[in-house]
This record gives C-alpha cells, structure tokens and sequence, in this order.
C-alpha cells in the first residue's frame, strides 16, 4: 500500500461552506472531491478543468481544510501546480470557485 500524504490547503470559510453544501447535494464530501482532484491533476498533468472567472464575495476569513492522497500523487501534482505558479491551496480554491458556481464538480472523476 502506497504511503498517504496529508495536504492541508487554506481557504475562505465561506467558500469552504458553500463547497461543501454543493458537494453535498451532488452527494460527494469535500475529502473526496479534494483526493479526485489530485488523482485528476497528476493523470492529466493539467487541471482537470478550464478554469472560468466568477464573482463571489469571499468572508475575509479562512479556515484550513485537508485530505490525503498517496505520496507519488501528492508531488507529481505539487510539479505541476509549480509549473502553473499555483499550489494546492489556490488550486483547491479554482476547483470549489468552480464547483460553487456550476453546482457540480467540474470533471468527471476517473475520465
């Protein structure tokens, strides 16, 4: 069994909590969404989704938030979010930007 790696990520607690309540609905956790996320990161070598430009007025406050995902996924995403100038902490904020906005995770988990 591969060694896990916890990432933990900072992010706006109000979009943490709009986040989650959108990934409940569509009947995912946020763990989850977060280690799809990364599994999608290092299999595409890209983010798993065109990032778009929407308005949400953030809380001015955050919280940290985590997950954990086998050491060989961790830095092979940590590579390619440098390459991108992001870490996973701004990468985690596109993808609940995204997900918050449409209502549903932005790629398809496993294509």
């Amino acid at each position: 069994m591969p060694y896990m790696r916890k990432v933990s990520v900072r992010i706006d607690v109000k979009l943490k909590d709009d986040f989650a309540r959108t990934l409940d609905e569509i009947g995912l956790d946020l763990t989850n969404a977060m280690r799809s996320f990364a599994f999608q990161l290092a299999r595409k070598k890209a983010l798993p989704f065109e990032p778009g430009h929407f308005e949400y007025k953030m809380s001015g406050k955050t919280t940290v938030t985590s997950f954990k995902a086998p050491d060989t996924i961790i830095d092979e995403g940590n590579a390619i979010l440098q390459e991108l100038g992001l870490n996973y902490s701004s990468a985690i904020r596109l993808l609940a930007l995204q997900t918050v906005a449409e209502g549903a995770i932005p790629f398809r988990a496993g294509a």
